[in-house]
């Protein structure tokens, strides 16, 4: 019978990736003949390639890229498929003067808190940050000045509650949490030692949404939103918990504009 070629396809993930976030190319291609699939190679489309079945690379500008993949079989067929995958750049944080979380969308699929210290704050103040979502919390990314880490942050490893620690002197945090596609809810529980004492107080008066700063009804508080779409972050909608349980119980939820 006649040879028959490969089929090339491949997964991206995440399939919306920020600047210098990894990104893991997945090749699923098949030979419809049974014949073995014996190289993969990769053009991630800003001049660098790679070969095997999974690859791992970071894009260093923000852009539309055109990654290709090329596959060959035991008997010398071959065939490739292309695909373009958007890769942006975080949202810039804010600069805000009172030290608190700063939440905010990056784009459908992840979200940016910001944990800011004060110039006066010599000594470093502990935080917690715990996170719900009915979905999967899929990567973290951290960077910052002027924080001591308790312990080891975190890695996402498909759970649905994320729990972060750490402690904010006089510079600021930024985490960006990457949740599943099927994700519609995430509540937020954030935990600061904003006067001092040694001990983490609650209060919806230092957490902070959106580039309009504009304080959520409650501490704890969830927002909700379609599968995908973070992003407007205007169009999120923000509820109010009353009951402060694991799980998403709340009562009444706002559009973040009508806050």
């Amino acid at each position: 019978p006649a040879n028959t070629p490969p089929v090339a396809q491949f997964t991206v993930t995440p399939a919306t990736p920020l600047v210098g976030q990894m990104v893991t190319f997945t090749s699923t291609s098949f030979d419809p003949d049974g014949d073995a699939i014996v190289q993969h190679v990769w053009n991630f489309g800003d001049g660098f390639t790679a070969l095997g079945s999974t690859a791992f690379h970071a894009y260093a500008a923000p852009g539309v890229y055109t990654v290709t993949l090329t596959v060959t079989d035991s008997r010398g067929l071959s065939s490739s498929t292309s695909r373009q995958i958007t890769v942006l750049s975080p949202v810039p944080s804010p600069a805000p003067a009172a030290p608190g979380f700063y939440i905010d969308a990056v784009d459908e699929t992840h979200f940016k808190i910001s944990v800011q210290g004060h110039p006066a704050w010599l000594t470093p103040r502990a935080f917690k940050i715990e996170l719900e979502t009915d979905g999967q919390f899929v990567s973290l990314q951290q960077q910052g000045t002027g924080v001591a880490p308790q312990g080891i942050v975190p890695q996402p490893a498909g759970g649905a509650t994320l729990t972060i620690e750490g402690a904010v002197g006089t510079g600021r945090v930024d985490y960006i949490v990457g949740i599943s596609p099927d994700a519609s809810k995430v509540k937020f529980r954030l935990l600061m030692d904003i006067d001092g004492d040694g001990q983490l107080e609650r209060s919806r008066n230092f957490v902070y949404l959106g580039s309009p700063l504009k304080h959520p009804p409650s501490n704890p508080f969830v927002l909700s939103f379609p599968p995908g779409q973070l992003t407007p972050f205007a169009q999120v909608d923000v509820c109010l918990v009353l009951i402060d349980v694991p799980g998403f119980q709340f009562i009444v939820c706002f559009n973040f504009s009508s806050l």
